[in-house]
């Protein structure tokens, strides 16, 4: 495969070209350059310290990057903030779950419900009142099988069920763009089972770049692979090239 070949002629609906990112002496990124269209199921491949989390940091505004260029509906990002990234239809899950311990289930979607809803300066217990916000929370619970839990305290969940939590938070600003990175970490077998049946009936029209250190996860969900090492883009194609591809095997597929 050639490395940081572009996707697709079309226009993307994330485009990333020549991104690099430096931190000190490391080039934790070399020129990577990616193309995602509008509905795809993408995932990034790599063994620890290939750059996948910087990438995703580079995209979602952590980081910046010291050259290249991001761009979301050919819209630039570089620059921005991370919220403005996620007013801009952007959102992220991370590797740590990133939710409010001590708040309920419906409180942490509800306070990323207020983005979409326009109400992201109001405080978050504005939303409570917002008939259509509440509505559409609480019809998200259960489509995500979460609407049980709706009063507990994300304290009192398991972490296989504060993970689809924290991918409802994710979803409640209504992204055109899910960044999932590593949603099944540390997760037992039925728990991630849970988690990729979530992912796989998720809206069509739903961007979803994932990054996944379980094999089996990635070619569950993605029809379409880059695979970084050491900061660089080594292959990208359909998921099934990827699966064969030698270098990938090498690097990689071979450690598994």
């Amino acid at each position: 495969m050639i490395a940081n070949a572009h996707q697709s002629e079309h226009v993307s609906l994330l485009s990333i070209r020549d991104i690099s990112v430096q931190f000190g002496g490391l080039l934790a990124l070399n020129a990577v350059n990616l193309d995602v269209n509008a509905g795809a199921r993408y995932g990034i491949l790599g063994p620890n310290g290939a750059g996948k989390t910087t990438l995703f940091n580079a995209i979602s505004g952590f980081v910046d990057p010291s050259k290249g260029e991001i761009k979301l509906n050919s819209k630039k990002l570089d620059g921005l903030p991370s919220h403005e990234r996620v007013l801009r239809g952007l959102s992220r899950t991370f590797q740590i779950t990133t939710l409010f311990p001590e708040l309920s289930v419906l409180e942490n979607v509800l306070m990323a419900a207020q983005v979409d809803a326009g109400k992201h300066q109001v405080f978050w217990r504005a939303a409570n009142s917002h008939k259509e916000v509440m509505q559409r929370v609480e019809a998200q619970l259960v489509d995500l099988n979460l609407s049980r839990l709706a009063l507990s305290t994300v304290s009192a969940l398991s972490y296989g069920e504060q993970r689809l939590l924290e991918i409802a938070v994710a979803l409640a600003s209504k992204p055109s763009v899910l960044l999932l990175d590593e949603p099944t970490a540390g997760l037992s077998a039925a728990e991630m089972r849970s988690v990729v049946d979530l992912i796989l009936k998720l809206p069509q029209d739903l961007t979803i770049v994932l990054i996944e250190h379980d094999l089996d996860v990635v070619f569950d969900v993605s029809e379409e692979l880059s695979v970084l090492h050491f900061g660089n883009m080594i292959a990208q194609g359909p998921a099934s090239q990827i699966r064969e591809d030698p270098l990938v095997r090498e690097v990689y597929l071979g450690e598994a």
